[in-house]
């Protein structure tokens, strides 16, 4: 064997071992993340109650998705769709969120609120009509959500350095940036959820709303609104929700 195949097999096995090192060290930093995270909750009263509500109807809902449709076409079937999509990708960023991935869950966030403005669109007009094109999320929500959007289309698209700020550290004295790899609670992380809770909470009343049409009587849907209205109350008491 030639000395270089020997030389790339000992960078191949250092590879190796940093990846292995980077794994460990990724679950330990996110560990961390996600207990500091759970205290920091537990510090604003009724969040905990909040998201474990949150949840709990989010997955109560997921079990229509075994219901079969009666009249199903291409725009209910479209809506099915993207709305399992959503409750999925909402147990991610509840995941990414507590382990201080906050860049991550924003992304997804924004996609969240893009899925909702696609489903709300769907109720007006026929897929023909919007497919390959972006849902247009200030035309449906009125610009109530502009400001909203920019930030998170601020953040997925690394748009300026308050997206970095997010994840480093610029020391002036001595010129210098710092950026770890590695996640790590911090005080974002809880504006993070404030955003992914507030959105997710129109997921739900559209959700509720449509199924009703969609499944007929073979939706249950008292229980599900009874529960929905409660979170709702819960919601408007945490002042931090509601930027107070």
């Amino acid at each position: 064997m030639e000395t270089n195949d020997r030389e790339f097999i000992e960078i191949v096995a250092d590879y190796m071992e940093e990846i292995s090192n980077f794994i460990i060290n990724s679950e330990k930093s996110r560990e961390g993340s996600e207990e500091q995270y759970k205290l920091a909750e537990a510090e604003i009263e009724k969040l905990p109650d909040f998201k474990l509500i949150l949840d709990g109807l989010m997955l109560t809902i997921s079990k229509n998705f075994h219901t079969p449709v009666k009249n199903l076409d291409d725009n209910i079937s479209y809506q099915i769709g993207v709305s399992a999509s959503y409750i999925r990708t909402h147990f991610l960023i509840n995941n990414l969120i507590m382990s201080g991935d906050i860049i991550e869950a924003s992304t997804l966030i924004r996609k969240q609120l893009e899925a909702l403005t696609r489903l709300i669109e769907l109720e007006k007009k026929e897929v023909s009509k919007l497919e390959k094109k972006t849902p247009n999320v200030n035309n449906v929500f009125n610009n109530t959500t502009k400001e909203l959007y920019r930030q998170l289309s601020e953040i997925a698209h690394s748009g300026s350095n308050n997206v970095i700020n997010l994840i480093s550290h610029f020391d002036e004295g001595h010129n210098r940036a710092e950026a770890s790899i590695y996640p790590k609670f911090t005080s974002h992380s809880l504006e993070c959820y404030k955003f992914h809770c507030f959105i997710a909470l129109g997921f739900l009343g559209y959700f509720i709303k449509s199924a009703m049409k969609v499944y007929g009587e073979d939706y249950e849907y008292e229980e599900d609104i009874e529960v929905f209205l409660v979170l709702i109350d819960i919601h408007k008491e945490i002042d931090f929700l509601n930027n107070k």
